[in-house]
């Protein structure tokens, strides 16, 4: 009898008292799920100058990108089994989950690819737009930390780098192209991964604010 009430005494404390809820976590779970992914292009882009090259750091960047988009599926799953006030919109994060999804498959298709580019130009326009993803999905994972303060200002690069993405040329070689075009999709994908960050912060930072209150 003793176990039994010191068990329920447990699940309560837990539940109304300390509770451990998924939400309060799962910003920094989406954030370390942008970094990993940044991380795996990073190791894949420099390879393009070298040639393909299955080291250790690259080895280890993409376990760390699919482990972290593994947690975050973990994560939004077990925050809907907990009570709704307590929830982020799950429209959002499961819209953020998709689109993380498919970030993590494009960045794979370069990994699987890693071809060297022999086209100077290519390959300039190739770091240009990986400078320009990287500073953004760095505003990005800043958008979606603790910290409250607007940070959309950040400078980017001013190419433009959509419209030459997707003006690869016709006589440029098969694995120009593939590279060229899946750079645009991830590109492409970057607008709507800052509306979901900065809609989600806003969320948090007004669930925190009726929690404090």
């Amino acid at each position: 009898m003793d176990t039994l009430i010191g068990c329920a005494l447990a699940v309560c404390a837990v539940y109304f008292i300390l509770p451990d809820w998924e939400s309060k976590r799962i910003s920094k779970i989406m954030t370390n799920a942008l970094k990993t992914n940044r991380l795996y292009l990073m190791q894949i882009i420099g390879q393009y100058r070298v040639g393909k090259k299955d080291d250790l750091a690259y080895r280890i960047a993409r376990r760390d990108a699919h482990n972290a988009d593994a947690n975050l599926s973990k994560a939004i799953s077990n925050m809907l089994a907990e009570p709704d006030r307590y929830q982020l919109p799950a429209d959002e994060c499961f819209r953020f989950l998709t689109l993380n999804h498919a970030l993590l498959s494009y960045i794979s298709a370069l990994g699987a690819h890693r071809q060297r580019l022999e086209d100077e130009s290519i390959h300039l326009l190739v770091l240009e737009a990986h400078r320009s993803i990287n500073q953004h999905i760095e505003v990005i994972e800043a958008n979606l930390g603790d910290n409250l303060e607007d940070i959309t200002h950040t400078t980017v690069d001013q190419f433009d780098i959509h419209r030459r993405l997707s003006e690869w040329r016709d006589e440029d070689d098969r694995s120009a192209r593939m590279v060229l075009q899946q750079l645009h999709l991830i590109y492409r994908m970057l607008p709507e991964f800052q509306t979901l960050s900065s809609s989600l912060k806003q969320t948090k930072a007004l669930e925190d604010k009726a929690t404090e209150s």
